[in-house]
C-alpha cells in the first residue's frame, strides 16, 4: 500500500496534477495556497509546484522534477528562486494554523536572521488569514552578503496578498439576497393574479346569478299577467 501511494504521488508530482502556481507574467507568480503574488527578479531561475519536468532549473539544482517536489514539499515552500551558480536560494514558505493578523488591515512582515547546521538565513514572515507566509533567503556557503539582502527585500516588498475570503462571502449573500428577493416578488406577483382571476370569476358568477334571478321575476310578472286576463 505504502509503494503504491509513493506511486501515485509521484507520477501527480510529474504530470503537475493540482497545480497551485499560476505565473501572471515576467517574474510574477501568483501561490495560490500561499495567497500571495510575488515578484522574483530577472537573472534566477524558478521552480514552482506546477514548473514542467522539462524545465532546466532542475538539471541545475542537480535533480529531477519529483526529487525537487518531494524537497518542496517536505519543506512547506511553493516556490525556490535561485541565482546563476546557485549560490543562495529563496523560498516562499507558507505554515497553516497561525491565527489571524489582528487589527492590522494589511500584514507586516518581520525579518528574523539565523544559521541553520551552518547554513545561514534571513527570513521575512507575515500572518495573513489564518498562515504564515515567510520569504526564505539560505546561504550556500559563505555568510549572506548586502547584495542577498538587497535582493530578499525587494522580493518581499513586491508581495502582494490576496483579497480575504470574507469579500467573496459577502458577495455571495448579495447574490443570495438578490435571487430570493426575486423569487419573493414573483410569488406576489403571482398571488395577486390568481387573486385578480379569482375575484373576476366571483364577479361573473354573481352577474350570471342575478340575470337569472332577473329572468325568473320577468316570467312570474307574465304569468300573474296572464291569470289576470
Amino acid at each position: 500500500m505504502k509503494k503504491l501511494y509513493v506511486v501515485v504521488l509521484a507520477a501527480a508530482l510529474f504530470f503537475g496534477i493540482g497545480s497551485s502556481v499560476l505565473a501572471e507574467g515576467a517574474g510574477v507568480y501568483h501561490l495560490q495556497e500561499a495567497g500571495i503574488t510575488v515578484t522574483i527578479p530577472d537573472g534566477f531561475s524558478v521552480v514552482t509546484r506546477d514548473t514542467p519536468a522539462d524545465d532546466p532549473a532542475f538539471g541545475l539544482l542537480g535533480g529531477t522534477r519529483v526529487t525537487v517536489m518531494q524537497t518542496l514539499i517536505a519543506s512547506g515552500a511553493y516556490l525556490y528562486a535561485f541565482p546563476e551558480g546557485n549560490t543562495y536560494g529563496i523560498q516562499v514558505v507558507m505554515q497553516p494554523g497561525a491565527g489571524n493578523t489582528g487589527s492590522q488591515s494589511e500584514p507586516v512582515f518581520t525579518v528574523q536572521r539565523g544559521e541553520t547546521n551552518g547554513i545561514a538565513t534571513v527570513q521575512y514572515s507575515a500572518v495573513a488569514q489564518g498562515k504564515t507566509v515567510g520569504i526564505v533567503l539560505k546561504s550556500n556557503g559563505g555568510p549572506v552578503t548586502q547584495v542577498m539582502e538587497d535582493t530578499l527585500k525587494a522580493i518581499a516588498d513586491s508581495v502582494k496578498f490576496d483579497t480575504p475570503a470574507k469579500s467573496n462571502l459577502k458577495l455571495y449573500v448579495l447574490i443570495g439576497g438578490s435571487v430570493i428577493l426575486a423569487a419573493v416578488a414573483a410569488v406576489i406577483a403571482l398571488t395577486l393574479i390568481q387573486s385578480r382571476k379569482s375575484k373576476g370569476e366571483t364577479a361573473e358568477t354573481e352577474g350570471e346569478e342575478k340575470g337569472t334571478e332577473g329572468e325568473e321575476k320577468e316570467t312570474e310578472k307574465k304569468a300573474k299577467s296572464w291569470w289576470g286576463e
